[in-house]
């Protein structure tokens, strides 16, 4: 049951909190403005499409903050307690450090969820929106919606590069499609133009270059006015994948793992990125677990222990998460641990001082 006390805590946690949440998206919108005012001076964006981007990116910020305004509110409140002798008065009525953390914890696992939904749910939804902004103004300019220099890898080590794509239209130009194994015969593709349904690509004014196996020289040529090719993977999900695979849904990103992984492709960086999303949500949890004993230890230092510890810990999650993420993406971890690192790192060494300072 939700005791006076749990309800104290909870009040004093939630004010530094949204405070803390403000100041963030704040600084995050200054320093998406030093950006934009360039775009408008150099690219002639129009200042609207500029705000419709900065207001569609604030559900995005929210979710940025939350783990790091309840780490920081999180040690500002233990901290106070303490240096307040809250918790003395407390502990000496007989209630354990354990049971102040409940409240802080309780809170933690609602803003983790509230987070995961925001995520899934908004933030998509306001990136697409933001990105339409921009592909709106794109097509304005240059009368289609096009990405330049598209290169990926497909299954059986064939490379494909695109000079230019058009979204739009679903037409390429200066395309190069290159079979690499040299324990096979190879070829190599080089066409002018084509457009692409899916999977299926049909291209045309091109030539064919055909290399006989542990050989550098060509063995055969021809030309060809049209060729369909398959090349099982869909160039909308390739350019979207390369754009910003962060902005897409854990939802949608595990479809693109998917179809990527029946095609022959390798996805550890899009499973990194998927897994980080379920971490990342509950990255508010973990931050309490370690944050309210380390505020209830240090308390005593000083008035300001609290956001110096703050930086600390901020650093090293940020830290742990990047060595993770890095680790994944080379295949020295699997990718769930290496998402779930920095949440690790937390739980591990809070358990720890929870226990250190529950014995006092």
């Amino acid at each position: 049951m939700f005791k006076i006390i749990d309800r104290y805590i909870t009040v004093e946690l939630i004010k530094p909190f949204i405070m803390v949440i403000f100041a963030f998206i704040v600084v995050m919108i200054s320093i998406r403005l030093g950006d934009d005012v360039d775009k408008i001076i150099k690219n002639g964006i129009p200042y609207q499409v500029v705000i419709k981007n900065i207001l569609s990116k604030v559900p995005d910020y929210i979710v940025k903050a939350l783990p790091i305004a309840y780490l920081v509110a999180t040690l500002l409140t233990t901290s106070r307690f303490s240096r307040d002798h809250e918790t003395t008065a407390l502990r000496s009525s007989g209630v354990k450090f354990k049971r102040l953390m409940f409240p802080i914890i309780l809170v933690s696992i609602f803003v983790s969820f509230g987070s995961f939904l925001l995520n899934e749910k908004i933030v998509p939804i306001t990136n697409k929106y933001s990105q339409k902004a921009m592909d709106d103004f794109e097509r304005s300019q240059k009368q289609g919606l096009s990405t330049t220099n598209v290169y990926f890898r497909g299954p059986d080590n064939r490379f494909f590069h695109i000079q230019k794509a058009d979204r739009d239209l679903k037409n390429m130009e200066n395309l190069i499609i290159v079979s690499a194994d040299k324990n096979k015969d190879r070829e190599i593709v080089v066409a002018k133009s084509g457009n692409w349904k899916n999977n299926i690509w049909n291209v045309k004014d091109g030539v064919i270059q055909y290399y006989l196996k542990d050989s550098d020289f060509v063995f055969k040529e021809e030309k060809f006015d049209q060729k369909t090719i398959d090349v099982k993977a869909n160039l909308d999900d390739v350019i979207l994948e390369q754009k910003n695979p962060d902005e897409l849904s854990a939802e949608r990103l595990k479809e693109i793992i998917d179809s990527k992984k029946s095609a022959g492709f390798q996805s550890i960086d899009l499973e990194v990125e998927y897994y980080m999303h379920y971490a990342r949500a509950c990255a508010t949890f973990f931050s309490a677990t370690i944050s309210a004993p380390v505020g209830f230890i240090f308390a005593r230092l000083g008035s300001y222990i609290g956001v110096a510890l703050s930086i600390i810990l901020i650093f090293i999650y940020y830290v742990a998460e990047a060595i993770g993420k890095i680790l994944g993406i080379n295949a020295l971890v699997d990718p769930y641990i290496a998402a779930w690192s920095s949440n690790i790192v937390f739980a591990f060494n809070g358990l720890i001082l929870l226990w250190l300072v529950d014995r006092k």
